[in-house]
This record gives structure tokens, C-alpha cells and sequence, in this order.
């Protein structure tokens, strides 16, 4: 990949549309002083992107277009663009030529393309990158730079071989990949506070609906055995009442039967005094009737306790006054009669006692059963209660009242259901899951960024010691090249604080290289900022009067080395130097003949290069390159 062509317009001094071509070799760009060359390096850097004002020499972006000067107004827009040649296809794009551009309007709209189409300056950026050239390789190297590795310190030296030894993308993306695990540090501090503040009530929740199921689960388990323990239950009651009932039918029976049997003994006792007169009484007939008063005053007591029927205690009264009328009977039947009759007495008071009791007995049951019959019907219904009256109970195993007052109690317990608990618990527990499924994937997000840092690190470390050795071997051929002796050295040494950069030019010790000669200094700088060149492997690179500080011998040295380096790497340097200007293939000249506007003339070299004479510069050129150095500016 090369350099094939420069259009620029508009920009800083170029007022007009200006086009400079590159072919192989080294190219040279000369004028006097304030003609604007150095805007051409300039305009390199700002179509590659820098964002930097003060990197162009200006304050604003006003500053980057022409701004006018005579006759000539303001331009409204500033373009340049760069075309490179992508045979061996070094640039990500399948095209054989890639031209890349920017222009800046004076309302400040600005506008990144490559081939003509608009692209981010973040794209640009990246391609620009995977072909080696950009704002933060060496591509376009001036003669501030020469300066900045000795006057700095150590540590500001070390950021400087990141740059150079192309880490230093890696370590802005180590930054940035640090700054964003921070915030997710952060969001997970977070997330954590969040769910440690949602778990107590989460908690709560739980426990509710935990026990809404347990009573939800009990009052199904009641329900199915309130409806067995009720079903078993009104059969057995009704079982009951119809056994009682059959009771108080078979003791009225008896009781009818001991009347009769009472009657009869009655009977005897008072028949003799039916077939005969009156007689006087008698001791034992006075007992007799006293028995008889007796007897009849128990029946009406415990007729009229047992709530018998008025027609049968008229009944008994009629007899028990019959009986009172008087008997006359002889002693020997009168004792015999007598037995019977407090033998029958006995009997029917014994009936007439179990019949009341059966009837109270029944009469309750009944009452029972009414009140199970209300409860049936308050607590499962109507339909429930034609259920259990027209089917029998199914299996065997009943269930006590115990059992039914157990589960009642332990629903009571449980207390009211919250009706909101469960939508609340809900809404909560999605929420916390939501949360903590949030809390696993970033933690597993910080996991990985974790591990690409540890990858970043390793990465940058790999690199720049192995771009760093390289810088370290090229620094020394360059150094004994340009210095031509091969006992001088210079050498780089990495430190904790930073680098340090030590030299021994021939002849002499080695030392730190704030103490080397302005001369010396110089040509270290070169030789380091060549060796730099040939690390980063960069396809072209523009020198900006890199030269100016060296004298006729030393500008020998470092032209011959650019020459040499040219095979290799296209070359383009901006100089005042007559001997670097020699060694050029191919020669452009920058001048102003209206003030404030640059114009280009080039001329390409025969096999003679260059020639000179004693009265300065003086070139063998065409009439109008001559004519353009020559010619003093308006």
C-alpha cells in the first residue's frame, strides 16, 4: 500500500484546489518560511482524524478554513482527501484504490467518507488502524516530536512508547473495559441493596401465602370431613329416632297391658261387694281404701308430670274413684286381692315411667335431629341435605365431632386470609426473580469482563515488551548509523517510573541524554523516531522539518539513511535542508506569490538530483520552480 495523491481545498493557506501525486521514493517538499508546507503534514493529520485544535496550530475550528485575504473571501468549506493504492489490499475493503476524505463547513458541520460515502469517524478510525496509519502511529512525525522524548520526563517518556509501541488503543480499551466494569460493580451494589431490602418482605409474603395454602388445604380437608362426619351423622340420627320411636310404640303397648292387668286386679278386690250388701267396715277395709287414695293420688302425680293425655288421666280418675267406693270383702280375699293389685300398681307405674322417658328420649332425638337438619342446610345447602337423606354413607370410616372441632380450630388459627397477599406476593416474588436473575447475569457479565481484562493486560504486556525490543534493537543500528561509528551505542531502559534513554555517541561514555550536545540530541531523537518508523511497519510517513537542527555532516548521515529507508517505506519529508532536498526523487515547492494563499510547483529529478551553487539556493529545476523560490512573496 502507498500514498498515491493529496487533494486539499479550502484548508488553512490552500485557498484554491490543490493535488500533489507520490509515486515510489522520496519526496520532498520545500519553501520558505511561512509559505504553509507544513500545512500540507497538517492537513494529512486532520483527514486521519485528530481531534486535536492545538496539533493543527489553531484555537478553533474557524482556524481550519481559509479565511481570506485581498480580494479573495472566506471560504464556507475546507476538504482534503487522501488516496491510497490497495493492491496488496492492507485496507479492510475490497477495492483496489481507497480514498478517504473530510470537509468542514463554516457552520461547523463536518463529514468523514471513504470512497464517497459517509462513514463515522469511529469507522475510519478502525480501518484506518487495521492498515497501520492514524492519528496515533508515526505516519506523520514533526519536528516537535523530535523534541518531546528528551525534554519529557521518564513517566511522560513511557506514554510515548505506548504510542509507539501501538498499546496504547489497548490501553484506552483497558480503560474503558475497567470504567464499565466499575459501573457494573456498581449496578450490582445496587441490585443487591435492592433484593437485600425486597427479601424481608418476600419472607413475609411467603409465610402468608404458605398459610393460605395450609388453610386452603384444611378447609378442603374440613369440607370432606364435615360432609362425611355429617352424612354418617344424620343416618345415625335418624337411626335413632326410629328406634326410639319403635321403643315408644312397643312401651305404650305394655303400659295399655298393664292397665288392664291393674283393672282386673281392681276388680276382684271390689267384686265381693258387688254380690252382696253393705257390711260394717272393717280395720282392713279402711287400709284398703287408704291404699286405693294412695295409689291414685301417685298416678295423678305422675300423669300430670309426664304430660299424659287428658282423656287418659279422666280415665284413671273415673277408676281410682270406683276403686274408692266401698268394698265389702273378707280378709283372706282382700289380702290376695291386694297383692295383685300393688303387683299391677307396680307395673304400670314401672310402664308408664319407661314409656315417659322413651317418649322425652324421642322427643330430644327428634330436636337433634331438626337442629342437624338447620346446621346441614347453613353449612353445605339444600342440595346437600336431599344428598345425605336419599344415599347412604359410603364406606366404613366415620369421623367424630372431635376431629371436626380439631380442624375448625386449627382454620380459626390461621386467622383471616389477606385477600391482597397473594397478588402482592406475586408481583414481589416476579420482581425478586426478575432481580436476582439480573444479579446472575451481571455477575456473570463482570466474570467475563474480569477475564477479558486479565486477556487486555496480558495482550498489552506481550506486545509492547516484544515492539519495545524491536524499538530497542532498530534505536541502536540507527544510532551508530547516523553518528557513523560503530562503537557509539544507545540504549532504552524500561523502569518502574518510566523509560529512560541513555547514549554514547563514539568516543564517549554512556549517559543520560540530557547531557548529550544539541547535536547529539538530535540525531538520537532521529534514530529513536526511525527505529519507531520501522516497529509500527507504517506504509508511509511524513517527516515536518525533522532536519532543521542538523548541520551539513550530520544532514549527510540522516539523508542518506531517509534515501536508504525510502526502498521500504514511502517517504515523504518536509525540509529547508539542501541536502535532503539532494536526495529527493521527487520534488514539490511551496510558495506564497499572493499573501496568504499557497501554491504547488513539483519537478521530478533526472539521475542528476541535485546541484548547487556557492550563492545558496540555486536549482537545477524548471522555470517555474525556480521562478516560485525565487520570487518574494506579496
Amino acid at each position: 500500500m502507498k500514498l498515491t495523491a493529496i487533494e486539499l481545498g479550502g484548508f488553512k493557506s490552500f485557498a484554491k484546489a490543490t493535488h500533489l501525486t507520490f509515486g515510489e521514493g522520496l519526496t520532498a517538499i520545500v519553501g520558505p518560511n511561512g509559505s504553509g508546507k507544513s500545512n500540507l503534514a497538517e492537513a494529512v493529520r486532520w483527514v486521519l482524524g485528530e481531534q486535536s485544535l492545538k496539533a493543527l496550530r489553531g484555537k478553533s475550528r474557524d482556524d481550519i478554513l481559509f479565511a481570506g485575504t485581498g480580494d479573495i473571501k472566506r471560504v464556507g468549506r475546507a476538504y482534503v482527501r487522501l488516496t491510497f493504492d490497495n493492491e496488496d489490499g492492507r485496507f479492510p475493503v475490497e477495492a483496489a484504490e481507497i480514498t478517504v476524505a473530510r470537509s468542514l463547513t463554516s457552520g461547523g458541520d463536518s463529514d468523514y467518507t471513504i470512497n464517497g460515502e459517509s462513514v463515522r469517524l469511529l469507522d475510519l478510525t478502525r480501518m484506518l488502524a487495521e492498515a497501520g496509519i492514524g492519528t496515533k502511529t508515526y505516519t506523520v512525525i514533526s519536528q516537535g516530536m523530535v523534541d518531546r522524548y528528551l525534554s519529557v520526563s521518564s513517566v511522560e517518556r513511557r506514554a510515548f512508547f505506548d504510542e509507539a509501541c501501538g498499546v496504547k488503543p489497548l490501553q484506552i480499551r483497558l480503560f474503558q473495559t475497567q470504567k464499565k466494569l466499575e459501573r457494573v460493580h456498581e449496578h450490582m451494589a445496587e441490585l443487591m441493596t435492592i433484593i437485600r431490602e425486597l427479601e424481608p418482605r418476600l419472607r413475609l409474603l411467603t409465610r402468608e401465602v404458605q398459610k393460605q395454602a395450609e388453610k386452603k388445604q384444611l378447609e378442603a380437608e374440613y369440607a370432606t370431613q364435615q360432609a362425611t362426619y355429617l352424612h354418617h351423622e344424620w343416618h345415625r340420627r335418624r337411626q335413632e329416632v326410629n328406634n326410639w320411636h319403635h321403643r315408644v310404640e312397643n312401651l305404650t303397648r305394655q303400659a295399655a297391658r298393664g292397665r288392664e292387668k291393674r283393672a282386673a286386679a281392681t276388680a276382684k278386690l271390689t267384686a265381693p261387694q258387688a254380690a252382696g250388701g253393705a257390711a260394717p267396715p272393717q280395720p282392713w277395709e279402711a287400709q284398703a281404701r287408704r291404699l286405693l287414695t294412695q295409689c291414685g293420688k301417685l298416678i295423678d302425680t305422675l300423669l300430670s308430670r309426664q304430660s299424659v293425655k287428658e282423656g287418659r288421666l279422666a280415665a284413671l280418675q273415673q277408676e281410682i274413684a270406683r276403686l274408692l267406693t266401698p268394698v265389702p270383702v273378707t280378709p283372706e280375699s282382700f289380702s290376695e286381692a291386694r297383692q295383685e293389685l300393688e303387683q299391677a300398681q307396680e307395673q304400670e307405674i314401672a310402664a308408664e315411667r319407661e314409656l315417659a322417658a322413651a317418649r322425652l328420649k324421642l322427643e330430644q332425638e327428634s330436636q337433634a335431629l331438626t337442629l342437624l337438619r338447620q346446621e346441614v342446610v347453613r353449612e353445605r345447602g339444600s342440595s346437600f341435605l336431599h344428598t345425605i337423606e336419599t344415599t347412604a354413607p359410603e364406606g366404613s370410616k366415620q369421623v367424630s365431632e372431635r376431629e371436626i372441632r380439631a380442624l375448625a380450630y386449627e382454620i380459626a388459627r390461621l386467622g383471616e386470609a389477606d385477600p391482597l397477599a397473594l397478588r402482592e406476593y406475586q408481583e414481589t416474588q416476579a420482581r425478586y426473580q426478575n432481580l436476582t436473575q439480573q444479579l446472575a447475569d451481571i455477575q456473570k457479565t463482570a466474570a467475563n469482563i474480569e477475564q477479558a481484562l486479565s486477556h487486555l493486560v496480558r495482550t498489552i504486556e506481550e506486545r509492547f515488551g516484544r515492539q519495545f525490543a524491536l524499538i530497542q534493537t532498530a534505536f541502536g543500528k540507527y544510532f551508530q548509523r547516523l553518528f557513523e561509528g560503530e562503537t557509539g551505542s544507545a540504549q532504552l531502559q524500561l523502569t518502574e517510573a518510566g523509560v529512560e534513554i541513555v547514549a554514547a555517541p563514539p568516543g564517549k561514555r554512556l549517559r543520560h541524554v540530557g547531557l548529550l550536545s544539541g547535536g547529539e540530541r538530535t540525531l538520537t531523537s532521529l534514530a529513536l523516531l526511525l527505529a519507531i518508523v520501522d516497529a509500527q511497519a507504517s506504509p508511509f510517513v511524513i517527516l515536518d522539518e525533522v532536519d532543521a537542527a542538523l548541520d551539513e555532516a550530520n544532514s549527510q548521515r540522516f539523508a542518506a539513511t531517509l534515501k536508504e529507508k525510502s526502498h521500504t517505506i514511502q517517504c515523504i519529508v518536509i525540509t529547508h535542508n539542501r541536502v535532503t532536498m539532494a536526495n529527493a526523487d521527487l520534488l514539490y515547492g511551496v510558495t506564497m506569490q499572493r499573501a496568504g494563499m499557497s501554491t504547488v510547483y513539483s519537478v521530478a529529478f533526472p539521475e542528476s538530483p541535485y546541484a548547487l551553487t556557492k550563492g545558496g539556493f540555486s536549482f537545477i529545476l524548471t522555470t517555474h520552480v525556480k521562478a516560485a523560490f525565487t520570487t518574494p512573496r506579496q
